[in-house]
């Protein structure tokens, strides 16, 4: 049996199962969850792996507010951010901009307080908005939704079906007093309520969603009878990837990237260096030892607990030699600078 030899203050998980190829392979996970403030903390205790999907609420009809951390190697790493936009000093504002910055990117969200459509003499129009002191950046709060008016019966957002505002290309109802969305692109705003943009928000995608679901790949009768139980040929590993595309970096965070996130605690701008962790990661064999990389490809931000959580993770092909492996051993090569706790 193989056994796990952790040599570092962190969560460790081996996971085993097939590769996109069908070939058995090894997949280590190394999580490190860290308390942001002045200075930047590894937590006490390290919080365990989340080893499915969790949701706000009904899986249909809510967010994900844990993803899954046991799965195969990502292509890009995931960068999400979970939290609620609030004005600084604690005041309330009847919009606002929520910036998230990594290294050069940067990703900007106008938040609005909650708003309705109204039919008027000269058109459509958005109510001012209400001003809030804490607005929630979930899909349930940007465009989507399901209009239920077509006659051919309901249609959902494919991107986002739990939103708010979406109106279908056949839909017969009245706008009149419909929730216009809270988060919107400030380079595509919602002018009207035929105006259909891709759903803005910083967090996990469900695996039902686009575009997520059209990486999946066909699951059709040739799948059931030349392939199952295994992926069928044509599934993109880009299907792991659960973060907003423009929340994807490839090539892969390395750590030491500049953070900075405005608009999403009261006390100001958030910003912190994200910590750079050098592991060594083995596979003793019955007859070898093997080194393995691992890559940073999850980043996870929680600006109401004030948390960060990274996960690094590895791969390699084993197929029939999975009964050989002994040991797999993890450790870090050295303490990593600026981080205090370890």
């Amino acid at each position: 049996m193989l056994q796990l030899d952790n040599k570092t203050p962190l969560k460790v998980f081996i996971s085993l199962f097939p590769n996109k190829e069908g070939i058995d392979s090894i997949y280590p996970v190394i999580k490190a969850t860290f308390d942001l403030g002045d200075t930047i903390r590894l937590a006490d205790p390290q919080p365990d792996f989340v080893f499915a999907d969790e949701y706000l609420g009904n899986p249909e009809s809510s967010s994900i507010s844990a993803t899954a951390e046991t799965m195969p190697l990502k292509p890009a790493t995931d960068l999400l951010l979970f939290g609620c936009a609030r004005p600084m000093g604690g005041d309330k504002a009847a919009h606002l901009d929520v910036t998230l910055r990594v290294g050069s990117r940067r990703k900007t969200a106008r938040v609005f307080g909650d708003r309705v459509w109204s039919n008027g003499f000269f058109g459509n129009a958005i109510s001012d908005p209400i001003p809030f002191d804490s607005l929630p950046l979930i899909y349930e709060n940007a465009y989507g939704g399901c209009d239920d008016s077509p006659k051919d019966g309901p249609v959902s957002n494919p991107y986002n079906p739990i939103g708010k505002g979406y109106c279908d290309k056949k839909s017969r109802k009245s706008v009149e007093g419909m929730s216009a969305p809270n988060i919107e692109s400030p380079d595509e705003l919602i002018l009207r309520p035929q105006i259909r943009p891709l759903p803005v928000g910083f967090g996990p995608i469900p695996a039902a969603w686009k575009p997520r679901l059209d990486y999946a790949g066909t699951y059709d009768q040739d799948w059931q009878d030349n392939r199952s139980p295994y992926l069928p040929k044509d599934f993109d590993l880009s299907f792991f990837n659960v973060a907003p595309e423009d929340q994807q970096f490839s090539p892969y965070l390395a750590g030491g990237e500049q953070v900075e996130i405005t608009n999403v605690s009261d006390s100001g701008p958030i910003r912190f260096q994200l910590p750079s962790l050098d592991f060594s990661v083995s596979l003793k064999f019955v007859d070898r030892t093997e080194p393995l990389s691992v890559i940073l490809d999850t980043v996870s931000i929680d600006s109401e607990k004030m948390q960060l959580t990274m996960l690094w993770r590895g791969e390699m092909a084993c197929d029939k030699e999975m009964l050989k492996m002994e040991v797999a051993q993890v450790s870090l090569n050295k303490t990593p600078q600026g981080v205090a706790g370890f």
